[in-house]
């Protein structure tokens, strides 16, 4: 089989695809590039030429999936994405609304709509249930004409010439010799590349200083709190996302990677899930040498996003195949029992949004708010009946750290940071409580990023943490949020809690802060952004200390606070 005429032969339709996809055509040239390395290497697998492009198409869909959610290439990707053609920015009802729409279903419009494919062959292709596809394609109906002359205009503007380029290059990459003086030139080559990213991020750092607007003075004249003996988590870009890295405040030291899913004192979960998700194998192992300390478990599906219980019992998303894993959709939620090795409840209404989701002290309730979706809702349930005690839609800023949920030290209510305001809810029936908008009455009027731009929340979305923009003073006396990334609202905003929510002050107005996490005993307020790790004093908004170590600058939330 003629692998290379079979991908000169679709390389223009895969190109396209992506593009609609992701709609962003430098990214797409990345994504379908990586496919075709991919597709050369798994082409032995493939044995009837005739099924060769929906197999093909397939990978091209994981490819597109994967870059969306990895925050590396988003932010290499950041020069790339100043060129936008017309048809991307087109103000029109059809541009709208495909913009709107999660990737999978975008891929769904597309093969129906430009390539023509019938409902249950688009399912079977995606590898969902026809019913999902049809619900999802209603959301668009009335505007079908447009669309169809939308995707027309996206498509054509995807050459023959740049698809064939493209395929070279995915050639060039596959047909590399691996020999020593190769390995040499790529060693040196990555030196050099990462010489680059640290002058890059320097020089970006101080264009980030010169758009944030000047920060207040803190109030008070008093000696500021010490640095507390404690070592806050880190997760950083760098390790797998099952790790984290533990700072040391005390001597400014990361200490050696752990695992980040405790179980139980030295046992952590580890799940490694099967490339075509027909299992997940269950590791227990020692949070630090990562070894195991007992015998391994398989379950079916691939299984993630792990949140664990007060019981022990960690709370799972599994899905059936790879579509449902990478679309997120169709997926069920398991309760699993590691000192069992068995599936003890299933929640097959409930899934659980990548951020994770947040557990009442008593494991009872269980609050999901996906950060990363349109159609972005506050949802509670009851972990015994799995009953849903609430459902509300949410309206969260498109840009920046804002968005998050915490629940306050009586565990009576949760809140929500939702990048404009601080809104509260009932814990446990979910009615609507006080909100506090973040106003500044000196502020300057909103000005928008253009929707282009890579959101914060999508370079963050690995960091798997429900509660990123927004913390709760251990002692029960303020809620810090992280605003969203506009001079108006950016920096963060403390919200005091005795009697009426009311807001205190506002400070640090930096557009690049990333999380944030109060002290053991609320004494420092941590904030995470691009230049480091900052102590505040939160009784005044002044800072404490600056850590700007490389385990800091390179890390993209925080994953809770400990003793040392």
């Amino acid at each position: 089989m003629d692998v290379e005429r079979l991908l000169r032969l679709n390389a223009r339709p895969m190109l396209q695809l992506a593009d609609f996809v992701l709609g962003d055509p430098s990214a797409a040239e990345d994504a379908v590039e990586h496919a075709f390395v991919a597709a050369w290497r798994r082409r032995k697998r493939l044995k009837d030429e005739t099924t060769f492009r929906p197999w093909l198409r397939r990978i091209v869909l994981r490819e597109c999936l994967r870059w969306r959610r990895h925050p590396v290439f988003r932010v290499l990707a950041l020069t790339d994405h100043v060129v936008i053609h017309a048809a991307a920015t087109a103000e029109s009802k059809a541009a709208t609304a495909v913009k709107r729409l999660p990737p999978w279903v975008r891929a769904a419009l597309f093969l129906h709509v430009h390539e023509g494919l019938a409902i249950d062959q688009v399912a079977s292709e995606l590898r969902v249930r026809q019913s999902t596809v049809e619900t999802r394609l209603r959301e668009v109906s009335g505007l079908e004409s447009r669309i169809l002359q939308y995707v027309a205009a996206r498509a054509g503007q995807i050459s023959e010439s740049q698809a064939d380029a493209l395929v070279s290059r995915a050639a060039a990459r596959r047909s590399r010799r691996r020999g020593w003086a190769s390995y040499l030139v790529n060693l040196a080559s990555a030196v050099t590349l990462v010489l680059v990213i640290i002058a890059t991020g320097v020089v970006l750092q101080a264009q980030l200083h010169l758009f944030q607007a000047p920060a207040p003075v803190g109030t008070g004249s008093g000696p500021l709190p010490p640095i507390p003996n404690e070592v806050v988590n880190l997760i950083n870009a760098s390790e797998d996302s099952g790790l984290i890295i533990p700072f040391r405040l005390r001597d400014a030291k990361p200490l050696r990677p752990r695992s980040r899913w405790i179980v139980a004192p030295n046992i952590a979960l580890r799940l490694t899930p099967a490339s075509d998700c027909s299992r997940t194998t269950v590791s227990l192992v020692d949070p630090v040498t990562q070894q195991d300390v007992r015998p391994q478990v398989t379950l079916p599906g691939c299984d993630d996003t792990p949140v664990t219980l007060p019981d022990g019992t960690v709370l799972l998303d599994q899905a059936q195949s790879e579509a449902t894993h990478y679309f997120r959709s169709g997926t069920v939620v398991i309760r699993y029992d590691w000192r069992t090795g068995h599936t003890v409840k299933q929640y097959p209404n409930l899934a659980l949004p990548i951020n994770g989701g947040l557990v009442s002290r008593d494991g009872q309730i269980l609050y999901t708010l996906d950060l990363f979706s349109v159609n972005t809702t506050l949802d509670v349930t009851d972990l015994a009946s799995g009953a849903s005690l609430a459902h509300v839609s949410m309206v969260l800023a498109d840009s920046g750290a804002g968005g998050g949920l915490a629940l306050s030290t009586d565990q009576r209510t949760v809140f929500v940071n939702q990048g404009h305001q601080l809104a509260s809810f009932d814990a446990r029936s979910g009615a609507a409580g006080p909100v506090v908008a973040f106003k500044d009455p000196y502020a300057s009027p909103v000005s928008t990023r253009p929707w282009w731009l890579p959101t914060m929340s999508e370079l963050e979305a690995q960091a798997l943490d429900p509660s990123r923009g927004i913390a709760v003073d251990p002692r029960g006396r303020w809620v810090a949020a992280v605003g969203y990334s506009d001079p108006q609202l950016q920096g963060i905003w403390l919200i005091g809690t005795s009697g009426r929510l009311h807001l205190v002050r506002r400070f640090y107005q930096s557009a690049a802060l990333r999380a944030l996490s109060f002290s053991l005993d609320g004494s420092v307020l941590y904030a995470l952004d691009a230049s480091g790790l900052f102590l505040f004093d939160p009784e005044t908004g002044r800072t404490i200390k600056r850590f700007a170590y490389p385990a800091t600058l390179g890390a993209y939330g925080i994953a809770g606070v400990q003793s040392p």
